[in-house]
């Protein structure tokens, strides 16, 4: 009976995700799944140097951007699969995640059924996959669904009684290579591989210690990085990454997260309950030391949780735990009651399918045009052409989606604050002087067309053609350049 009811929940997970599969990546964080989709096509363009350099069609300096953040597996994976089989990188990065999705809620029940039982185990899978952000993430071309499936790997070799301790410490390294600030789970996987501790921690650091040291030494000696975590990581260092943890802001959008993406409401209500039962039993202190873990990730990086709401994802697994430890529980208590746990089922099902379908099958109508604009930019520039595109906040999504290099051109900005990057005074080897010469022309709109220009910019494209007229200088400026309108979108391209 067990066997076929956890054959249903993975059949659930595969058919809440599956839907859409070649659906273009717009809408829910698109700029993160672009820039993998862009990886991916650089690898197959350029080879396997562009799996330990990878780019994006987005420039710094007239080439392709270098990505130097996390390790961009799903891109390769992707790249692999359509070298093998075609259809296209869109089909395969989403697959791919619907695979992982369902291989973690196996890893999950595994781990679950050898330390609570297989009662625990069914329902701590149900419960994973009612979250609104599995069915989103699961289907998502980012790292965080295969993070997560190394996550559970990760516990369930490392809780072997030390037979898998190697074997557990080369799945975390992969996995802290993917998610950095996953390392914070090396607390709760060194309390289960107690027993061969060091041959689990020695594969654990120093893989991510040797990914993280080569980008590192990338971002010191290229001169096109795009995007680095370094900087970022230079920039928490100049200020205070706590202030927002100690504001009423960050609470609410983390309770809203909790509500509306994370438990659902009914996950929220019954949570307190959960965690009070779960307090109490030994065989839950790892689950705790979990929890501990990624609170520690929370107050290190509270902006990275107040703004991006797949870093919480990654509670979902140990409170799934604790959550079906409780249900198991109190079902067990209440089971002629099972026609209100079929309905409480059902609802679950229902606000899962609700709370999730939006953002993980729907393009916002304010994205519709961006797919036919982007072909309009294909037709109108050639793949050697260096372009700009304006848009409002300086959307990137237009640059990997025709497939052009170039740079994205806010015309909102006030220009008065210089972008986060170009406060780091060892990116991309400028000198004073030419750090100077950028800065200044950032901060006017037409100087800074002629600086792009001077990079190798060749084409000024303008997506809706009311936003440039408002600017009356700029305006004025493009008007005396050779123009050409697209028939079918309206978009402009300017000749600089």
């Amino acid at each position: 009976m067990y066997s076929f009811l956890f054959a249903l929940i993975l059949v659930y997970s595969f058919l809440t995700k599956i839907w859409g599969l070649s659906r273009p990546f717009l809408g829910n964080f698109a700029s993160y799944q672009l820039m993998t989709v862009d990886v991916a096509k650089f690898i197959l363009m350029k080879g396997p140097s562009a799996v330990f350099l990878p780019m994006t069609f987005c420039s710094a300096s007239g080439e392709p951007g270098l990505i130097l953040l996390n390790f961009w597996a799903p891109a390769v994976v992707a790249a692999t699969l359509f070298k093998l089989f075609g259809v296209s990188i869109v089909f395969w990065g989403r697959f791919q995640m619907v695979v992982f999705a369902v291989l973690a809620t196996w890893v999950l029940y595994l781990f679950v059924k050898e330390r609570w039982g297989e009662r625990v185990a069914l329902w701590s899978a149900f419960i994973f996959n009612l979250s609104p952000l599995t069915t989103i993430y699961g289907q998502s071309f980012m790292n965080d669904m295969p993070a997560l499936f190394l996550t559970l790997l990760a516990f369930y070799l490392a809780g072997k009684s030390g037979q898998k301790d190697f074997a557990a410490g080369i799945v975390t390294g992969i996995l802290i290579t993917l998610r950095i600030h996953l390392g914070v789970l090396l607390l709760p996987l060194g309390f289960l591989a107690k027993k061969n501790r060091l041959w689990f921690l020695l594969p654990a650091v120093l893989t991510p210690l040797a990914w993280y040291g080569w980008i590192y030494w990338v971002t010191r000696h290229s001169d096109n990085v795009f995007m680095s975590m370094f900087p970022q990581i230079e920039m928490y260092g100049q200020g205070s990454p706590f202030h927002l943890f100690m504001t009423l802001g960050f609470y609410k959008q983390i309770i809203y997260y909790f509500v509306r993406y994370l438990l659902t409401p009914i996950g929220v209500i019954i949570l307190p309950f959960a965690l009070w039962n779960s307090w109490k039993k030994k065989e839950d202190k790892v689950l705790w030391l979990w929890l501990l873990a990624l609170a520690v990730s929370m107050v290190v990086l509270p902006r990275k949780y107040h703004d991006h709401n797949f870093y919480l994802w990654h509670w979902i697994a140990p409170l799934a735990i604790i959550l079906g430890g409780y249900f198991d529980g109190v079902f067990e208590k209440t089971k002629k009651f099972r026609p209100v746990w079929i309905c409480l089922g059902f609802t679950a099902i229902f606000l899962n399918s609700f709370l999730a379908f939006k953002p993980a099958f729907v393009t916002p109508r304010a994205d519709e045009k961006i797919v036919p604009l982007s072909k309009a930019i294909q037709r109108m520039a050639l793949p050697e052409d260096r372009i700009i595109v304006a848009t409002h906040e300086a959307r990137p999504e237009y640059i990997p989606l025709s497939e052009r290099i170039g740079w994205p051109f806010e015309l909102d900005s006030t220009r008065e604050d210089l972008p986060l990057y170009f406060h780091f005074k060892s990116l991309n080897n400028l000198s004073d002087e030419e750090r100077s010469q950028r800065d200044s022309a950032f901060r006017d709109p037409i100087r800074w067309i002629e600086y792009l220009k001077s990079k190798g910019a060749k084409y000024f494209f303008v997506v809706n053609p009311q936003d440039i007229q408002s600017k009356r200088a700029l305006f004025e400026y493009l008007e005396k350049l050779p123009k050409s309108v697209d028939a079918e979108t309206g978009l402009i391209r300017y000749k600089i």
